[in-house]
């Protein structure tokens, strides 16, 4: 029985480069895919910016690239509180 990696070490395999380092080649396929296991695994693109050091955009970009689908954006879920409550 296999298990799924831990969060926390999907987030500690995303490689972290030198601010204004160009990503390209074997470097930016690296990225990609780390960054885009790291998301499946539940981070989200702020966490992960604040982990690489990337802009939004850059990782934004990378999670496109690699053929993630996105998760829906976050905000308000008192509607879903209500839906609960009224059960």
């Amino acid at each position: 029985m296999s298990t799924a990696p831990s969060p926390a070490l999907l987030l500690s395999a995303v490689p972290v480069f030198r601010k204004k380092t160009r990503l390209h080649g074997d470097r930016l396929l690296q990225f990609e895919e780390s960054v885009a296991a790291a998301y499946r695994g539940d981070h989200s693109i702020r966490a992960l910016v604040a982990h690489t050091g990337r802009s939004y955009g850059c990782v934004h970009r990378a999670l496109r690239n690699s053929g993630v689908v996105m998760r829906k954006r976050g905000g308000d879920t008192r509607s879903a509180r209500r839906t609960e409550a009224a059960r």
